[in-house]
């Protein structure tokens, strides 16, 4: 997710390994475009009726014309997690309806903001509209950061993300999808920090479902241990007297 021209379309590609997703150079109303393992590709029109594609004429798809695309790939990483490419949010006449269709479905979210003009107002308003699910698994890609020559400039830079963002998101990650992958030129920045998160997400969330499906939850009163008789008498409390409390540690904390 987030703003046009920020990367989300060439972050797609580059977990995909090919050039799938449609990389824009003016701002587009495409539907979010959904990637499956499999063949083929439909679209769900406005009836809420699936419709088959030819993915080579996406473009072709109006605003008024599909709710989502549903496009299915051979890809490595699709056998792990789906991909969900939505469009560019800063167009004031984009409908959010197919947005919000989706969020039920989905499990994490990455939002990538470009380092030339990172986290605006926008942003921030619209990400605050995000249902809480969908903050639990959460990362703010600062992307573009190739174009961040300054040492000086990039420290100032993710210390603002830092202070003005970071609270928002599960975690921050500094990337820069140009580059060439065999690392001759110093690589795709942060991708690994990406592909780490996309996998440890997964095991979390096939974790929680094996969790739910193995124990569901049970209202059976627990029986009691019978009360454990005290080993001398105890002593009546005086007026005034300090009795300790035992303090037991707190658990949790936010995932």
């Amino acid at each position: 997710m987030g703003e046009f021209s920020a990367g989300k379309s060439t972050l797609a590609n580059l977990l995909l390994g090919c050039s799938a997703s449609p990389v824009m150079a003016t701002p587009t109303q495409l539907p979010p475009i959904w990637y499956r393992a499999g063949q083929g590709c439909r679209y769900i029109n406005a009836d809420n009726k699936e419709v088959p594609l030819d993915f080579a004429r996406i473009n072709e798809l109006g605003p008024d014309d599909a709710k989502v695309v549903f496009s299915h790939l051979d890809a490595r990483i699709l056998n792990v997690a789906e991909v969900i490419d939505f469009p560019g949010s800063s167009d004031p006449n984009m409908n959010f309806d197919s947005w919000e269709m989706l969020f039920p479905q989905i499990d994490m979210v990455f939002w990538c903001t470009p380092a030339n003009q990172a986290w605006r107002q926008s942003e921030a308003a619209l990400w605050q509209e995000m249902p809480e699910k969908l903050r639990t698994r959460s990362a703010l890609l600062v992307t573009r950061m190739d174009q961040v020559t300054s040492e000086t400039e990039r420290m100032r830079l993710l210390r603002r993300i830092e202070c003005e963002a970071a609270p928002e998101f599960g975690s921050v990650v500094p990337v820069s999808l140009v580059g060439n992958a065999d690392g001759s030129d110093g690589g795709y920045e942060g991708l690994s920090g990406v592909l780490e998160l996309i996998q440890r997400w997964c095991t979390e969330i096939e974790a929680e479902a094996r969790m739910e499906e193995r124990a569901p939850l049970d209202f059976t009163p627990v029986p009691r241990p019978p009360a454990r008789t005290p080993s001398r008498p105890l002593r009546p409390l005086e007026p005034g007297t300090i009795v300790p409390r035992r303090v037991f540690p707190a658990s949790g904390g936010r995932s």
